[in-house]
C-alpha cells in the first residue's frame, strides 16, 4: 500500500515539473499556479541551463542556474549520507528477539 502511494507521488510531483517548467512551451504562456510551482522545482533550472548553454544568452543567469543545482544535489546528498549513517546503527529495538 505504501508503495503504490508513494509511486502516486512522485507521478505526481513529476507530472506537476513537466507542466511547470516551460519545457514544453514558453514559460511566459504558464498558468499563475504552475509558474509559482514552477520556481520550487529543480527541472526548471536545468532546462533554463540547457535553453542557455544550446542558444546563448546571459552568462550570469547560466551561473546561477548551476550554482543552484550544485547546491540542490550537495544537499540531496548529505541527507542521504545522513539518513544512510543513521540506519546503519542498531538500538536494543531493532534486535529479534527483543533484548530488555
Amino acid at each position: 500500500m505504501r508503495l503504490q502511494a508513494g509511486r502516486r507521488v512522485g507521478r505526481t510531483a513529476s507530472d506537476h515539473q513537466l507542466t511547470s517548467t516551460g519545457g514544453t512551451y514558453p514559460p511566459e504562456l504558464l498558468p499563475p499556479f504552475f509558474a509559482w510551482i514552477g520556481h520550487l522545482m529543480p527541472m526548471t533550472y536545468t532546462i533554463d541551463a540547457f535553453r542557455i548553454a544550446i542558444s546563448g544568452g546571459p552568462l550570469d543567469r547560466l551561473v546561477a542556474d548551476l550554482a543552484l543545482m550544485g547546491v540542490l544535489f550537495a544537499s540531496s546528498l548529505g541527507l542521504l549520507v545522513a539518513v544512510i549513517h543513521r540506519r546503519r546503527r542498531f538500538r536494543p529495538s531493532d534486535l529479534r528477539p527483543g533484548l530488555g
